[in-house]
C-alpha cells in the first residue's frame, strides 16, 4: 500500500497542458512536449533530477494522462528528497520530508495546523465580508490571476463581492493583476511562499523583479496611470512556517524590506495561508481603488475617525521628475481625460490646486460631483 504522508499537490493548466507543482517549495511546472518530459523551475538545479525521476515512472508512455498518473502516485516529500530539496546534511528533519501512513500523517497534520493561533484565524477569514463603499467600484474591477497560482486562491477570490466573471485565470508575467476598467489604474500582487522568497533572493530573481516593477510604475505614471505593487509573503499552516520566517534572520529581512519599500517604493504584507492572501487582496483592492475606508472607524466607544480619502503620492513616481499630468493623476477623483484638460491650462501644479469649484466646472469632463471631489482633494490638509 502506498505510504501517503503529504501527497503531491499540483494543478493542471489546460491550455498549456502543464502541471504546476505546489508542494515542493519552488515554482515548478512539468509537461510533455514533442514526446519528451519538459521541466521548468525557478530552481534550475532540480530540473534534471526531476525530469529523470518522472521519466523513470513513465516507462516510455509520454502522454499527459500518464504524466498525471505519475504525479498522483508520488508525494511531495518523495520528490523533494529525490531532487535534493530536503535531507541535506546538517538540516533538521521536517515532518513533511517523511512519508507516513495516512492515519499518522493526518494526526500530525492536524497538530501542525495549530502551531500558531493566527493560522486558524487566517483560515477562517471570509472574503465575502469585505465591503466596498460603492458597488460600482467592485463591479468595475477586473482581477487576472496567473494560471500557475493555486486553485484555492481563485476560489477564495470568487467568494468576494467582485463579480465572478471579472476574475479571470490567464497567462501573464505577474501573479495577480487588478485593474480598474474605469481609470486603468493597477494593483499588482507578487505572491511568494517563504521558500519562493528565499530562493528568489538568493538567485537575484526577486531583485530583478522589483527593478522591473519600479520601471513599469514610472512608465505608467508618465502615461497618467497609477500603479502600486504589493508583495505578499504567505505562510503555511500545514508546515507551521510563519511568513516572517523568510530569509536569514531579521537583519536580512529588514534589509530586504528597506530595499523594497524605501528604495523601490513597493509594499510588503504577510499572510498566513492562501485564503488569507485572497482576503488581503480584496481588502487592499478596496483601499487602493476607492482611496477611503469602506466603513466608519471607531476608536474605543466613540467613532472619532471618519473614513476619509487620502491623497496618494506613491507608485515610484515620487523618485522621478514627473510632468504635470503625472502629478495630477495622484489626486483623488482625477481621471486621465481631466488631467489632460487641466494640463492644457498653462497653470502650475500649485495654481491648479488653488482652483475653485466654479473654475473646475468649466473644465471639459468635470461635472458637479467630480468638481466637489477634486476640490476636496485639492484642499486636503
Amino acid at each position: 500500500m502506498k505510504q501517503l504522508g503529504v501527497i503531491m499537490k499540483f494543478n493542471f493548466w489546460e491550455k498549456g497542458k502543464l502541471f504546476y507543482l505546489n508542494g515542493i517549495g519552488v515554482k515548478t511546472s512539468v509537461g510533455i512536449r514533442y514526446g519528451q518530459v519538459n521541466v521548468s523551475s525557478s530552481n534550475k538545479s532540480i530540473e534534471a533530477p526531476l525530469k529523470s525521476l518522472i521519466e523513470s515512472h513513465l516507462n516510455g508512455s509520454m502522454t499527459v494522462a500518464s504524466l498525471e498518473n505519475v504525479l498522483v502516485s508520488l508525494s511531495d516529500a518523495q520528490v523533494k528528497r529525490e531532487v535534493g530539496l530536503s535531507g541535506r546534511p546538517g538540516r533538521k528533519v521536517n515532518i513533511d520530508d517523511i512519508d507516513l501512513p495516512a492515519s499518522i500523517g493526518s494526526h500530525f497534520e492536524e497538530k501542525r495546523r495549530h502551531h500558531h493561533p493566527l493560522f486558524s484565524h487566517a483560515e477562517a477569514l471570509d472574503p465575502s465580508t469585505i465591503k466596498f463603499r460603492s458597488r460600482d467600484t467592485a463591479d468595475n474591477i477586473q482581477i487576472i490571476v496567473d494560471h500557475r497560482e493555486p486553485n484555492g486562491l481563485v476560489s477564495a477570490l470568487r467568494e468576494s463581492c467582485i463579480p465572478s466573471d471579472n476574475i479571470i485565470v490567464g497567462s501573464q508575467d505577474v501573479d495577480v493583476r487588478i485593474v480598474s476598467m474605469d481609470s486603468l489604474d493597477e494593483l499588482i500582487i507578487e505572491r511568494k511562499t517563504v521558500a519562493d522568497l528565499n530562493q528568489s533572493v538568493q538567485s537575484n530573481h526577486a531583485h530583478d523583479q522589483s527593478e522591473r516593477y519600479y520601471d513599469y510604475m514610472l512608465e505608467k505614471a508618465e502615461a497618467g496611470v497609477h500603479v502600486r505593487v504589493l508583495w505578499i509573503i504567505e505562510g503555511d499552516p500545514v508546515t507551521g512556517t510563519l511568513p516572517n520566517q523568510a530569509l536569514n534572520g531579521l537583519p536580512q529581512l529588514d534589509g530586504w524590506n528597506n530595499y523594497m519599500m524605501m528604495i523601490n517604493d513597493q509594499f510588503f504584507h504577510y499572510t498566513y495561508c492562501t485564503r488569507h492572501t485572497a482576503y488581503s487582496i480584496i481588502k487592499m483592492a478596496q483601499g487602493f481603488f476607492e482611496r477611503t475606508l469602506a466603513q466608519r472607524v471607531s476608536v474605543g466607544k466613540t467613532a472619532r475617525i471618519k473614513a476619509q480619502r487620502r491623497e496618494t503620492r506613491d507608485s515610484g513616481a515620487t523618485r522621478s521628475g514627473m510632468n504635470l499630468k503625472s502629478q495630477l493623476m495622484f489626486l483623488d477623483g482625477m481621471t486621465t481625460n481631466v488631467a489632460d484638460e487641466l494640463s492644457k491650462l498653462n497653470k502650475s501644479f500649485r495654481e491648479i490646486l488653488a482652483m475653485s469649484t466654479q473654475e473646475l466646472l468649466e473644465i471639459k469632463g468635470i461635472g458637479a460631483k467630480r468638481a466637489d471631489r477634486l476640490f476636496d482633494a485639492f484642499n486636503m490638509k
